[in-house]
């Protein structure tokens, strides 16, 4: 990973601690996707959420 790429995640995430997710979303980060996790079902919704994941890490 370039040292360019470590210095935006860092940056990324200070906006995160800083302001919050929701300020984090407004800024419509490059190569971000949302992932919505479906708490109706707790067992059921944890495994689509990674089903999800791992979709798109691959």
């Amino acid at each position: 990973m370039r040292i360019d790429k470590v210095k935006e995640i860092g940056q990324q995430l200070n906006i995160i601690r800083n302001k919050g997710r929701q300020e984090f979303l407004e800024t419509s980060p490059n190569n971000f996707s949302k992932i919505i996790h479906d708490y109706s079902d707790n067992k059921k919704g944890f495994i689509i959420w990674k089903n999800m994941l791992e979709e798109r890490i691959l």
